[in-house]
Protein backbone atom coordinates (compact mmCIF):
# COMPACT_ATOMS: atom_id res chain seq x y z
CA UNK A 1 0.00 0.00 0.00
CA UNK A 2 1.64 3.59 -0.81
CA UNK A 3 0.74 6.12 1.33
CA UNK A 4 1.45 9.94 0.95
CA UNK A 5 1.02 12.45 3.67
CA UNK A 6 1.00 16.04 2.76
CA UNK A 7 1.42 19.19 5.63
CA UNK A 8 -0.48 22.41 4.67
CA UNK A 9 -0.42 25.82 5.96
CA UNK A 10 -4.29 27.35 6.37
CA UNK A 11 -2.89 29.64 3.21
CA UNK A 12 -2.48 26.28 1.16
CA UNK A 13 1.06 26.35 1.22
CA UNK A 14 2.80 23.32 0.86
CA UNK A 15 5.56 22.83 3.93
CA UNK A 16 6.08 19.43 3.75
CA UNK A 17 5.43 15.47 2.26
CA UNK A 18 6.41 12.30 3.71
CA UNK A 19 5.65 9.34 1.19
CA UNK A 20 6.23 5.45 2.34
CA UNK A 21 4.73 1.50 1.88
CA UNK A 22 2.56 0.79 4.48
CA UNK A 23 0.23 -1.84 4.93
CA UNK A 24 -3.42 -1.59 6.57
CA UNK A 25 -3.96 -1.04 10.18
CA UNK A 26 -1.44 1.33 11.96
CA UNK A 27 1.63 2.96 10.18
CA UNK A 28 4.35 5.44 11.37
CA UNK A 29 6.65 7.45 8.82
CA UNK A 30 9.00 9.89 10.28
CA UNK A 31 8.98 13.31 9.27
CA UNK A 32 11.25 16.00 10.14
CA UNK A 33 10.66 19.70 8.42
CA UNK A 34 13.63 21.01 6.60
CA UNK A 35 12.51 24.47 8.92
CA UNK A 36 11.07 24.09 12.07
CA UNK A 37 7.24 24.81 11.82
CA UNK A 38 6.00 28.00 13.34
CA UNK A 39 3.27 27.63 16.02
CA UNK A 40 -0.28 27.66 14.54
CA UNK A 41 -2.79 25.28 12.95
CA UNK A 42 -1.93 23.10 9.91
CA UNK A 43 -3.52 20.92 7.78
CA UNK A 44 -2.40 17.20 6.65
CA UNK A 45 -3.78 15.27 4.22
CA UNK A 46 -3.30 11.33 4.16
CA UNK A 47 -3.61 9.48 1.13
CA UNK A 48 -3.45 5.76 0.61
CA UNK A 49 -3.79 3.67 -2.61
CA UNK A 50 -3.54 0.16 -2.96
CA UNK A 51 -5.42 -2.36 -5.37
CA UNK A 52 -6.57 0.21 -7.40
CA UNK A 53 -8.76 1.68 -4.87
CA UNK A 54 -7.71 5.24 -3.45
CA UNK A 55 -8.67 6.55 -0.08
CA UNK A 56 -7.91 10.03 1.51
CA UNK A 57 -8.49 12.24 5.04
CA UNK A 58 -7.78 15.45 5.89
CA UNK A 59 -7.02 16.59 9.86
CA UNK A 60 -5.54 19.37 11.70
CA UNK A 61 -2.22 19.83 13.09
CA UNK A 62 -1.61 22.61 16.31
CA UNK A 63 1.63 23.56 16.94
CA UNK A 64 2.39 24.88 20.52
CA UNK A 65 5.58 26.57 21.27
Amino acid sequence: MCIRDRVYTLSGRLVGTVEGEGQIGFNRFPWKPEEPLAGGVYLFKVEAEADGKRSSCVEKLAIYR
